[in-house]
């Protein structure tokens, strides 16, 4: 009953935020038509086709590596003992993807070397994903959420901003599915896409809505534009972190007991990521700004002088 629910929820959500995006790109490409009207119908196709090719290339195209990569569970190694098969693979998906460092790679390849350390290398697996791996994670859920902190702050479109939420986070999902090399179960990934669907739907309510206005009427002018951008972004970002934090979560977890603690504390996660996000908005164009004013270490060559043999020799005979 609950696979059927969340099937119709999907459904549902899909239609209305596809009316809705369909209705802000038709409204936007009328506005380039008319624009001028000798070339302004190919500035309107020509903005349906980029349309259509980021949809494919940043929205289909990474839920289909998603839905097409292996579904594995880390309790599986719990379960067993730490004696479940298939630490091989593992360990070369890992590698294939970069997901570890050159000496965890050198440490893991001669422990499959060794016979009958299959228990050693999957405490070695178990403790590398809830370590290495996870705080690679918990990189990408922050950097995912500034992007769209900063995307649906600037922007002053209702297509942009439902954009930005879904194309951040499919790849986000995406990312966090390559790093670690596998996915949740199915039913777990619809429930994470029925929450990206929302959250675009969302995103795109609050860019029609005069924030400013509903927290005190003497925001004006510039200080207006600000706070409303400022609320959108940190929402967005909110919503970004908090579907990250459960795409880990899904993965991570090792119990069917867990599913309620999951839900329930990751938007607590979510609120203690979040100063990291800001964090990182400002220290990152400071980082950039100093590394450009920067000035380059010249490397001064001093030429060393070559005494002359006959002077050398001279001086031995003497």
């Amino acid at each position: 009953m609950k696979k059927f629910i969340t099937a119709l929820l999907i459904i549902a959500s899909v239609i209305v935020l596809g009316y809705i995006m369909v209705a802000d790109a038709i409204v936007t490409g009328t506005k380039l038509r008319e624009i001028n009207a000798e070339w302004g119908i190919y500035l309107e196709w020509s903005f349906y086709i980029l349309l259509g090719v980021v949809v494919y290339f940043l929205l289909l195209r990474p839920l289909i590596i998603v839905l097409c990569s292996p579904y594995y569970s880390l309790a599986k190694y719990v379960d067993t003992n730490y004696k479940n098969a298939g630490a091989s693979h593992r360990v070369n998906v890992l590698i294939k993807n970069k997901a570890i460092t050159d000496l965890t790679e050198i440490e893991l390849l001669k422990d499959l070397k060794r016979k009958g350390e299959k228990e050693k290398i999957n405490k070695r697996l178990y403790i590398l994903y809830h370590g290495e791996i996870k705080n690679n994670i918990d990189k990408i859920i922050v950097e995912n959420a500034k992007n769209a902190l900063v995307l649906t702050g600037v922007s002053q479109s209702h297509l942009f901003d439902s954009l930005s939420v879904l194309v951040t986070n499919f790849q986000m999902i995406k990312q966090i599915v390559v790093l670690s090399g596998f996915r949740p179960t199915f039913f777990r990934l619809a429930k994470l896409y029925l929450r990206v669907l929302i959250s675009a739907l969302v995103a795109n309510g609050l860019s029609r809505v005069d924030i400013s206005s509903l927290l005190s009427s003497s925001i004006k002018g510039l200080g207006k534009v600000l706070t409303d951008s400022a609320v959108q972004g940190a929402v967005n970002a909110l919503f970004v972190l908090r579907i990250g934090i459960l795409t880990r979560n899904y993965i991570y977890a090792e119990k069917k007991t867990d599913k309620f603690d999951i839900r329930t504390t990751a938007f607590a996660e979510a609120v203690t990521l979040f100063p990291n996000v800001i964090s990182i908005l400002i220290t990152q164009p400071l980082s950039a700004l100093f590394n450009l004013l920067k000035p380059e270490k010249k490397e001064i060559v001093e030429k060393e002088e070559k005494i002359p043999a006959t002077w050398s020799n001279k001086k031995k005979s003497g």
